[in-house]
């Protein structure tokens, strides 16, 4: 079985913060506020551990995975 994972958008890359920009926009607030309302921001300890789990829990049993910095949430 083929698992994806998709992690919340941060400002930390060239592309996330363009996405950021792009939904901040959108939404018509300022990255700032946009940030705020997404929560803490992903580390990649937190990265790590949810793949640590996603490899070793057999709970783990959906074919996709939003990662937030609360942890991993199954798609659908």
């Amino acid at each position: 079985m083929g698992l994806s994972v998709l992690p919340q958008l941060t400002p930390a890359t060239a592309l996330g913060a363009n996405g950021v920009a792009a939904y901040a926009a959108r939404q018509g607030v300022d990255v700032t506020t946009f940030l705020e309302g997404l929560g803490p921001a992903l580390t990649p300890e937190l990265v790590g551990k949810a793949m640590v789990s996603l490899a070793t829990d057999p709970d783990h049993d959906h074919p996709a995975y939003v990662l937030t910095a609360t942890g991993l949430r199954p798609v659908g």
